[in-house]
């Protein structure tokens, strides 16, 4: 599976960067950090939501986005690889109503 930094630095992205000298500071920072984990900092961020989107494609390529919300720390960060939502139930209401 390709890493973010795999997918967001192309080799077009990567030779804007050396026009425009940047491509140094952005390859040391993304070498020095471990792209494979959650870390603490993640796991605050991602702990202090009170929304997100989560999204995936599926294998004839169309994007699938799914949102969910609630409140602060509805997610929680189980270890460095895995993350859990607490699903709050709602009332649902379907509009306009069914006739039969």
């Amino acid at each position: 599976m390709k890493t973010y930094a795999d997918v967001m630095f192309t080799p077009a992205v990567c030779a804007q960067q050396d026009r425009d000298r940047t491509g140094e500071s952005y390859a040391r920072r993304y070498a020095s950090m471990d792209r494979s984990k959650l870390g603490p900092d993640e796991a605050d961020f991602l702990g202090s939501r009170t929304s997100i989107y989560m999204a995936s494609v599926s294998e004839t390529g169309w994007p699938y986005v799914q949102h969910r919300g609630g409140p602060a720390g509805f997610l929680k960060v189980l270890d460095t690889r895995r993350w859990a939502l607490r699903i709050i139930a709602a009332t649902v209401s379907i509009f306009p109503k069914a006739t039969c």
